[in-house]
């Protein structure tokens, strides 16, 4: 199977401005996911899709092909459907052709090419033709969860007996939907949601074992250099 990895790198964080080039413990922080792609034997082709010609060519540096994004495509609310569908007619138009896209944002920097590898076999075992996305355990379970009225007054997001639930060992198995990485069938991608999900979709659990640092905030940029200097001692 002809699967290539797109590692989506626009140059407009508002939260931490250029975070995708930041530099984490001596690297580029989207050097970490292009390396973990290019080691990965299942992957044929590594693409950074940016905006910025400036990622492009780190990226390029670091050994992934450059695709730039039209600022239409880079835009906020950009939806990564949206995204990933012009990344693919744009590939096609220049005569290349793959069957599936491993979608790795860049700021999940402790993957490495084993997980990769391990995620796409399980994609290929249930037939590859489903959209495949990962899923971890709730940092906070749903039962935790309030919205507030006007007044301020806490109403469960999920209907549930507090009686019966009130002992975190007792709740319900309840998953998070993470885009630590996610497998899409290029013929599938017409019916698949803003999430790249449909009614057809696989649920991959991560392993426990993975750290999972989503990078958004000064906070997780920090953790994230924590963990990768607590390993290399």
């Amino acid at each position: 199977m002809n699967i290539v990895a797109m590692i989506p790198a626009r140059s407009g964080s508002k939260g931490l401005p250029d975070k995708n080039i930041k530099n984490l413990c001596g690297r580029p922080l989207f050097d970490y996911t292009i390396q973990a792609a290019l080691g990965c034997s299942k992957i044929k082709e590594v693409f950074l899709n940016s905006d910025s010609q400036k990622y492009l060519d780190l990226g390029m540096e670091s050994g992934a092909h450059p695709f730039l994004r039209s600022k239409d495509f880079a835009m906020d609310d950009t939806s990564m459907r949206s995204m990933v569908i012009n990344f693919v007619d744009i590939l096609e138009k220049q005569g290349k052709t793959f069957d599936a896209i491993i979608i790795l944002c860049p700021v999940y920097p402790l993957r490495n090419s084993d997980d990769l590898t391990r995620m796409i076999i399980a994609f290929e075992n249930v037939g590859g033709e489903r959209s495949l996305i990962g899923m971890k355990e709730p940092d906070t379970h749903p039962y935790l969860c309030y919205k507030l009225n006007s007044n301020n007054m806490p109403t469960p997001v999920i209907d549930h007996a507090p009686d019966s639930y009130y002992r975190r060992q007792t709740y319900p198995k309840y998953f998070e939907l993470t885009h630590w990485a996610c497998v899409v069938p290029v013929k599938s991608l017409s019916s698949l949601n803003a999430q790249l999900m449909n009614k057809n979709t696989y649920g991959y659990m991560i392993p426990s074992n993975i750290h999972i640092v989503d990078i958004d905030t000064s906070l997780d940029f920090h953790f994230a250099e924590f963990l990768l200097q607590t390993e290399r001692r």
